[in-house]
Parts: C-alpha cells; sequence; structure tokens
C-alpha cells in the first residue's frame, strides 16, 4: 500500500477513513499524479479544522460563489450571487435576508438540495437512485465518504474515477490559486470539493443534481447555489460549536437553505423547530410541505430486512396512495422516503417548476417505486452475517439521534439474541448522551478508537460516559480491528449479534473487513 505524509495524519492511496469499495474496473489510484491530488485536498483540512472545538470556523459565502463564477459555473448560483458586487463583497447572510429577495434563480438542471441533522445522506441517495430510475442522469453529492473520496462524486451511483478526480483537481488548482492571489482567504476543503461536484456533473452533461450540505446550511458552501426544491430531514443537536447550542438556533442555520420561491420539502415534526422552519418559510415566501401534515408513511418492516412503505399524500402533487419497498431498515429509513418521495412527486409537477424548464425524464409512480427499491446507503444499519450465524451490524450513527433511531432498529431485530456493542466516536460529539443510550439495550459495550483521523476521542476517556448502573460488561481495546476480533471469539455468554458505531471513521476503517468475513467463522 503506498502511502504518503500529511501534517495532520497520514493518507494512503486506498485511505479508507469513512460508500462502497472502489469499483473493480477503476484504475489503481497509486500513480504519483492521484497522490498529489489527495494530498493537494487534505492539505487544505488545516484550514477548516476545529482544533479544540471552541472556534468559530469562517465561513465565507462570497468566496465559494467566487470560485464556481470563475470555474464557469455561474449558471448554478443561487440570484444572490449571480450579481457581480455580491461577489465581490463580503456578503454572508449574516442578517438572514440575503435569500429573502429578488428574482427566483433557476439552476441550469434541477438541483435538489437538502439539509437536517441526520438523514440527509439516505434522502439524497433515495431522491437520486428515484430519478435515475425515472431516466434521469444524476449527480450525487454527499459527505463524508467511507473509503475514497471518490465517493463524495456519483453518477447514477457511480463514484468518479481516479483519473477523473485528478482531472478535477487539475483544472480548479489555478482558479484557487488565482482567487487566493485577488486577496482572498485559501478555500477549504468542503469549498474545494463542492466545487469539483459542480464541475464533474456539469461536465459529465448530468441532468439533475442532488446536493446535500456538509455543516448546517446557511454558511454552508453549497448554500450559493440555486436550487429547484429544498428539502429539511430533521433537527437534532449536533455540532453545536458551530450552529448553536439550543434546538431553535440549529433549526435557523438549517432552514437558511430556504431560498425565495423554492418548494420546500420538511420532514421535521417536533414542535420547536417546525415552528422555527415554518417561520422561515413564510418570510421568504415558498410553497411548503410537511411530513404528517401533507403526507404520512406507513412502515411495515420486512420479515428478513428493510421495510414495506405505504406513502399517502394529501395536497397536490403528492401520490393519493403509493407503495413500495425499501432495502433500508428502521422507520427513520421510512421517513426519510417519505421525503424522497415528497420531493419527486414535486419535480414530477410542471406547475411547480419555473416557466421554461422542459425535463427530458418523467418522475411516475413506478419509477418513484423502482428508485427506492434500488437505494443503497453503506454503514446504515448494514447488517452483516459471519459463518457461525452472528449478525454484525455497521452504522455510522454519531449523535444523540441517530444512536436512538440505531437502537430502536436493534431492538426491534434482537430477538433472544445477547447483543455487543462495539462504540468509537470524534472529539467533537457528545459521546455521553450516544453511551446512555446505548446502555439502555447493550449486554457488554467495547469501547475503541479509529486511527485513520486525529479526531477520535481515546477509548480509555469513554469510560467515564458509561453509566454508572449499566450492569453488563464494559472492555476497552484501542485497536478498532482487535477490539471488533475481541468481541467475535466464542466464550460462554458470547453475543450473538454485534453492533458497531460512533463515527463514520470508525465505520469506513472496518466495512472492508467485515466484507471479507462475511460467512467466515469468527
Amino acid at each position: 500500500m503506498t502511502h504518503f505524509s500529511h501534517p495532520s495524519r497520514t493518507v494512503s492511496a486506498d485511505h479508507t477513513q469513512g460508500g462502497t469499495p472502489a469499483d473493480p474496473d477503476q484504475p489503481k489510484p497509486d500513480s504519483p499524479e492521484y497522490l498529489e491530488a489527495l494530498s493537494y485536498l487534505y492539505d487544505r483540512l488545516n484550514y477548516e479544522r476545529l482544533a479544540s472545538g471552541s472556534a468559530r470556523y469562517p465561513f465565507r459565502l462570497h468566496r465559494t460563489a467566487q470560485l464556481l463564477d470563475r470555474l464557469g459555473l455561474r449558471d448554478y448560483l443561487a440570484t444572490p450571487w449571480r450579481c457581480e458586487s455580491a461577489m465581490q463583497q463580503a456578503v454572508d447572510d449574516s442578517d438572514g435576508e440575503l435569500y429573502c429577495r429578488g428574482p427566483r434563480a433557476v439552476p441550469k438542471v434541477p438541483l435538489i438540495h437538502i439539509a437536517g441533522t441526520k438523514g440527509k445522506g439516505s434522502t439524497a441517495a433515495m431522491i437520486a437512485s428515484i430519478l435515475t430510475a425515472s431516466g434521469a442522469k444524476v449527480g450525487l453529492y454527499t459527505s463524508p465518504h467511507l473509503h475514497r473520496i471518490e465517493e463524495r462524486f456519483r453518477i447514477d451511483g457511480r463514484p468518479c474515477h481516479a483519473d477523473e478526480l485528478v482531472g478535477l483537481v487539475d483544472r480548479i488548482k489555478p482558479v484557487v490559486a488565482a482567487l487566493i492571489e485577488s486577496g482572498n482567504p485559501p478555500p477549504s476543503f468542503f469549498e474545494i470539493t463542492t466545487a469539483m461536484a459542480l464541475m464533474h456533473f456539469d461536465a459529465s452533461d448530468c441532468d439533475a443534481m442532488v446536493i446535500e450540505t456538509g455543516l448546517g446550511g446557511r454558511l454552508d458552501s453549497t448554500n450559493v447555489c440555486a436550487s429547484s426544491v429544498t428539502a429539511i430531514t430533521s433537527i437534532g443537536l449536533d455540532h453545536q460549536y458551530v450552529l448553536g447550542n439550543t434546538i431553535g438556533e440549529i433549526a435557523a442555520e438549517k432552514a437558511g437553505i430556504i431560498k425565495h420561491g423554492v418548494p420546500l420539502v420538511s420532514g421535521v415534526t417536533a414542535k420547536e423547530s417546525a415552528d422555527v422552519i415554518g417561520a422561515r418559510a413564510a418570510v421568504v415566501g415558498v410553497p411548503t410541505f410537511q411530513r404528517n401534515v401533507d403526507f404520512t408513511i406507513d412502515h411495515q418492516p420486512c420479515k428478513t430486512w428493510g421495510s414495506r412503505l405505504t406513502f399517502h399524500g394529501s395536497t397536490d402533487p403528492m401520490p393519493r396512495r403509493l407503495q413500495c419497498e425499501l432495502p433500508l431498515e428502521g422507520i427513520h429509513q421510512a421517513n426519510n422516503g417519505a421525503l424522497a418521495i415528497a420531493v419527486a412527486s414535486i419535480l414530477a409537477d410542471s406547475t411547480l417548476h419555473p416557466a421554461g424548464v422542459d425535463l427530458p425524464w418523467r418522475v411516475t409512480d413506478e419509477s418513484i417505486a423502482r428508485g427506492i427499491a434500488a437505494v443503497d446507503c453503506s454503514a446504515r444499519v448494514e447488517p452483516f452475517v459471519l459463518g457461525d450465524g452472528t449478525l454484525v451490524i455497521l452504522d455510522a450513527a454519531h449523535n444523540e439521534d441517530s444512536v436512538d433511531a440505531l437502537c430502536r432498529c436493534i431492538s426491534q431485530r434482537r430477538g433472544q439474541r445477547r447483543i455487543a456493542f462495539v462504540f468509537g466516536t470524534s472529539r467533537d460529539k457528545s459521546a455521553e448522551p450516544m453511551l446512555r443510550r446505548i446502555a439502555e439495550i447493550a449486554d457488554e459495550v467495547v469501547l475503541t478508537q479509529f486511527c485513520g483521523n486525529p479526531r477520535f476521542t481515546p477509548a480509555g476517556e469513554l469510560r467515564a460516559y458509561v453509566p454508572e448502573n449499566f450492569a453488563g460488561q464494559v472492555t476497552v481495546v484501542e485497536d478498532a480491528l482487535t477490539a471488533c476480533k475481541e468481541t467475535m471469539k466464542p466464550r460462554p455468554a458470547a453475543p450473538s449479534m454485534i453492533v458497531i458505531c460512533g463515527s463514520f471513521f470508525l465505520a469506513g476503517e472496518l466495512r472492508p473487513w467485515l466484507q471479507q468475513r462475511v460467512g467466515d467463522s469468527p
């Protein structure tokens, strides 16, 4: 395996860190050009790392807008950023009024913009799958990745090739250099990858794009883009050091993606956050479609895995009744599926598109059902069955809400199984509420840490966050792979279900090994 040094980490050619493994047809990414491209991108991480979690990163929307404009991507910018003076000024929506005024900008192709504390990646993947099943060529931009950075830039489910990544970096390098020379601070890793996603999808003649926010919404780099539909999946406590310490503050940040005249689909049902989003939608002036108001979802677990969904719409253009099967587990994924169906239904309705938009593909009830059935989301309650029958569940859950959703799924499927959790998380995450919820259903907890990113919480420090009244066994094993192997060893009262969670980085490091072990005895 080829490695190269980085000031804060070591990155390898297959740089597992938190998707799917490489396509076997893809060129082996070990060329000097490829490693140089990775180095160029990961060097940018130093600009946005929040070392202690107490300092806020200086978001600069105008810098992202200028970068896209210099790349010839102005047709994807929202209204304020199509004005030269706005791009030259430090206009960063500090008063929340940036997208309340001016005519609605129409992106070059339909663009769906998604925010939320949890569920946004899964919802984005479902929407993209539906549009692909409807005949569109669809670009999907999500983050973080599990195994390789190319996973962030997918077209019809396929990550970009290594040589395409090199080409994108080569194209953006001189533009970034010129931007810095003109007096701008260096763009961040996420600003650059956002620009690369739009470059890749535009150059590939995509018919539609699905774009997931990275962090928050209002000041996220993706928010310079014009959108055709926006969606907010959920609101919970996460990234408080950037987004605010209350549900209301976080909801206001997520609601910052709402743009004048652009339909909004919201899966937020809790009153405090729903009120904030509703108030923002009213001020900006958008048609809003709310889960449990304009549409609902019935969820019936399938016998083996996944769910049978029945969508009920009460407001046009939602289908009155639509049934489909979702291969993902849990009521939270059923709710994400409801949002995806609602978004697709809006895209199918020409009355909700600006005049002059003529889509060369068509969303139907049948294509919605096909797309939902075909969706693939790695490390989202992902099952692996070992040769001795042990069921291993891998999930990237990394905040209180997502761990709660995971635990609900596990409780539904556990039967009489003894459960061990292998848990490791990042320093910027609140470990205590996650471990408190895990302790409610676990028989054993193994605390560990990932090694591919310096943001890990040392495994020994996690011990203090396990509730004192937890009656099960608690073990600390620093190396994550060793933690899994030890947990899987045959022994008296060995667990027959092992759940790995706490971080995308942990999931990314362990998933390739689990894929190799399917069907093998531990």
